[in-house]
């Protein structure tokens, strides 16, 4: 098994199996924290709310903020294993001498796209953070969770360009189903 392209979990991935399990774990466990103050969140807000009848004040924006970091910690884990949904409808009627070229060709495109959603996060996590914009109910600023969600999608960016520069290697893998 080449130390380039190992497998991780029996799938193939496009970087070496030390990198994917070090976002995993990175990320994971981060993701495993803000689960467990979730379910604290909510567990204070029911045992409040109908046992002592006094909810946790902002405790929906508690959630809101919870489930974003959530989703977002998730992601450079997923880009880092290849797992993002990747729809091959047309694959089968492009010609294979040209399959590989337009493979890369769409892989180049999805970096572009995931580069301008984080340069629109990034414009707006400085708009909130000019504007002083804060959580309806908390008296926390908006800025923070948006500059996070902007350097997840900028982590992403990186993997993928990692992974854009190690592509064409990989789909020259003869265990790729090419």
């Amino acid at each position: 098994m080449s130390d380039d392209l190992n497998q991780n979990g029996g799938e193939k991935t496009i970087l070496p199996r030390t990198i994917v399990a070090g976002l995993d774990g990175l990320f994971g466990v981060a993701a495993g924290i803000v689960l467990f103050l979730l379910m604290v969140v909510v567990t204070v807000d029911v045992i409040g709310r109908y046992i002592f009848s006094a909810p946790l004040h902002g405790s929906f924006e508690y959630i809101q903020i919870g489930m974003a970091v959530l989703v977002f910690l998730a992601l450079p884990a997923v880009v880092a294993r290849d797992e993002n949904v990747q729809v091959e409808v047309f694959q089968v009627l492009i010609p294979k001498p040209v399959r590989r070229f337009a493979l890369i060709f769409g892989f180049a495109i999805s970096v572009v796209a995931v580069a301008v959603l984080a340069w629109v996060c990034y414009l707006r996590a400085s708009s909130f953070h000019a504007s002083g914009e804060r959580f309806a109910l908390l008296p926390i600023p908006l800025y923070p969770i948006a500059y996070f969600i902007f350097a997840m999608w900028a982590v992403c960016v990186v993997i993928m360009l990692v992974q854009l520069v190690r592509y064409p290697r990989f789909l020259r893998k003869p265990e790729n189903g090419e």
